[in-house]
């Protein structure tokens, strides 16, 4: 099994541009109805991982590997999956496994005699850099040490290769159980709660369809997505211990409405389908649908990593909706999308 000190990361931000740049003779869409035919750098979510299997990572990465793409590891696709292998008795604990051992052969590669696990920052930093450059300090931490047990992992044969890790999994399983139950009531407090005061159940206004629908309607809005973007600036904000004034605020509402329309559609779709359809998260797994709209903050048509616009790959369907509704189909992409971008572009 390789030694810890043989494994180290480094994060990379995107940075939002409102111009045309050019590279390599190829153009960079970063502007609404701006066309770019470059090489992207990419990042998978987990149901990606899940889905490919090793014989069809190894021949996408040979293809990657002959264009120059790079692979990122998204933070919140690595804590999803190590909360799932925290566990050997659950049920999606050798799916997890396998995927995560997938992710560290696609993101990480030899920098300085080291294996580099490649990571996009966190969605929440991410944020706070493209709305104020600022960095939320403590997170920076957390990179070499997600790196550490990812690569220990990936490099074992059984569970006791990594016990020393045990308690930092058992901590991540928990923190990723209270994010989940923490989104479903925040859901039920301000959109079930909001829309029907005396709401015994997910299904808020039954008796009244008019209403419900002009809610319903009213979400998918444009102001419906200004009140989206509006929490996501304060809550930026409140992470930074920064005080805005009106105008400043509304400055970086239409920022966040211009450059992450993906999750804030993604965000108003769930928000519509709880009013319309009275979709209960607390069944089904739906809590996990706080990833969903993080991991869609990974990525816009907006942003370029170095040289490069960021693809985010996904089988999600509600991701794949949400871009598609924000105009960002261009940098959201089905696996099954990908691969063909990759066999008529590069293969040979």
């Amino acid at each position: 099994m390789a030694e810890i000190a043989h494994f180290a990361s480094k994060a990379g931000y995107f940075v939002v541009s409102s111009f045309l740049e050019t590279t390599r003779g190829h153009h960079i869409r970063t502007a609404p109805g701006v066309e770019f035919t470059i090489v992207p750098a990419v990042v998978f979510d987990t149901n990606a991982y899940g889905f490919l299997s090793d014989p069809g990572l190894a021949a996408m990465q040979r293809l990657e590997l002959k264009s120059g793409i790079n692979a990122y590891a998204s933070y919140l696709v690595i804590i999803e999956l190590l909360a799932h292998i925290a566990s050997t008795s659950d049920p999606a604990h050798r799916r997890s496994l396998a995927a995560l051992k997938r992710l560290w052969r696609h993101c990480s590669k030899p920098v300085d005699g080291r294996e580099t696990l490649m990571f996009l920052a966190d969605s929440q930093n991410q944020i706070c850099k493209a709305l104020f450059d600022m960095r939320i300090p403590w997170r920076e931490t957390e990179p070499p040490a997600y790196a550490a047990i990812v690569g220990t992992i990936a490099h074992s044969d059984s569970p006791a290769d990594w016990s020393r890790y045990q308690p930092q999994l058992d901590y991540l399983k928990d923190h990723v159980a209270k994010i989940e139950d923490r989104f479903v009531q925040d859901v039920w407090q301000h959109v079930v709660l909001g829309v029907d005061p005396n709401a015994g159940s997910w299904r808020p206004l039954d008796n009244d369809p008019i209403l419900r629908k002009r809610l319903a309607d009213a979400v998918k809005s444009p102001l419906g997505s200004r009140l989206s973007a509006v929490m996501i600036v304060l809550n930026a904000a409140a992470e930074l211990k920064l005080q805005l004034d009106q105008a400043t605020l509304e400055e970086k509402v239409d920022f966040v409405m211009a450059v992450f329309a993906t999750p804030l559609a993604l965000y108003n779709e769930i928000t519509r389908r709880i009013i319309m359809d009275g979709c209960d998260l607390r069944k089904e797994s739906r809590g996990n649908w706080i990833w969903d709209t993080q991991i869609a903050f990974q990525t816009s048509p907006l942003a370029v990593l170095g040289q490069s616009p960021i693809w985010l790959v996904t089988d999600d369907g509600a991701i794949l909706d949400a871009a598609r509704d924000a105009g960002a189909e261009g940098v959201v992409k089905s696996l099954t999308d990908y691969r063909a971008f990759l066999s008529s572009t590069y293969e040979t």
